[in-house]
């Protein structure tokens, strides 16, 4: 072979060997987002709605992959993670529905039960009647009047203010309906069972959900705004993706939500308790179904701390919703496949119900 031949080839062969790598890089590139990342492919998608605020996400799907999403930020200067403590509002009525039914299975307690046995001092004339039962308290059929939205102005203006049940049934109106008689959704029930919670049990609300549930499932980035403190970073939130609410004191909105909403989780452990809750590791098969009775308030069917929906192909999906200052959550877990979505956005006024979950549940 002659030398001008060898340099030839040998120059022929350096270029394919690179045309070759830069189309192997090339492919990886292209690809990579379709199909190892749909979730974080959906959130940037919203992008053009956020300023300042953002949103975690995630999917556990049938084979136990879990793909996850976040853009935005917790404050000023400092990015959100997909493993922050964001708040989840009314998700937190999950864990105390499944607290009440652990205590009716332990025989402390009966869904017959009525406020008036228990809590005698929270029977108010055309307020709260004192027979209403545990389970109307539960699947919000009590009539109890909702005061909670037009307590937020009040929290912002003073912020350090801590609600005891006398303050928050001070605010709360008239019945709305006669016990039993219908369904509507009301966060002042849920406060109640806390309460109810703390009066069989004979120890706080959140040392009876950290011993029954949170420790058991190893929750370690899960706890009740308020009263525990995290072990885990905690994402801070927009006031209409406007307002830094990283200073914000939140001492008077967690205790008016309390057992009702304020609970902080991340996305691991969300899906840990969707995924533990719903195959009957929390509660027994029992207690489950009776969690999972839905019944029609509105346009939405409500258990006992859940929601439940059908989607086109006949899939039971249980689900909840939250809403608090400022953090909205949804998850769901779909009955046939036992795939979970989680997400979370750390401003109050963003549909996560419409702008998100549909892509979510659509995921396979």
């Amino acid at each position: 072979m002659k030398k001008n031949n060898f340099n030839y080839w040998v120059a022929l062969l350096v270029s394919l060997l690179f045309f070759t790598s830069s189309c192997s890089n090339s492919t990886k590139d292209d690809t990579t987002p379709d199909t190892e990342n749909r979730v974080q492919k959906l959130l940037n998608a919203l992008k053009k709605d956020f300023k300042n605020a953002g949103i975690v996400a995630a999917v556990k799907l049938k084979d136990g992959t879990i793909e996850r999403g976040v853009f935005g930020n917790s404050h000023e200067g400092t990015p959100m993670t997909d493993k922050m403590s964001y708040g989840i509002a009314s998700n937190t009525k999950t864990f105390t529905a499944a607290l009440v039914l652990k205590l009716v299975e332990e025989g402390k307690l009966k869904l017959s039960n009525t406020v008036g046995e228990i809590l005698p001092n929270a029977v108010t004339p055309n307020k709260v009647a004192k027979e209403i039962t545990i389970r109307q308290l539960l699947n919000h059929s009590s009539g109890i009047h909702d005061p909670f939205e037009g307590l937020i102005p009040i929290v912002i203006q003073n912020p350090s203010k801590e609600y005891s049940l006398k303050d928050i049934l001070l605010k709360v109106k008239n019945a709305v309906f006669q016990p039993g008689e219908k369904h509507d959704y009301s966060n002042t029930n849920y406060t109640l069972l806390g309460h109810i919670i703390e009066k069989v049990s004979g120890v706080k609300y959140h040392t009876y959900l950290r011993n029954t549930i949170l420790d058991p499932l190893s929750l370690k980035a899960t706890f009740l705004m308020g009263k525990e403190k995290s072990t885990n970073t905690v994402a801070y939130s927009w006031f209409e993706d406007k307002q830094s609410l990283k200073d914000l004191n939140r001492t008077a909105i967690a205790s008016l939500a309390w057992s009702s909403g304020s609970i902080f989780s991340s996305l691991d452990d969300m899906i840990t308790w969707y995924e533990a809750l719903f195959s009957g590791k929390v509660i027994s098969q029992a207690s489950l179904k009776i969690m999972q009775e839905l019944n029609k308030g509105g346009n939405l069917e409500y258990g006992m701390g859940t929601f439940g929906r059908k989607d086109s192909d006949g899939n039971q999906i249980y689900w909840h919703s939250g809403q608090t200052l400022s953090y909205v959550s949804l998850m769901s877990y779909h009955t046939k496949s036992g795939k979970i979505t989680v997400c979370i956005a750390n401003r109050e006024d963003y549909d996560l119900e419409k702008k998100l979950q549909p892509d979510l549940d659509a995921l396979k």
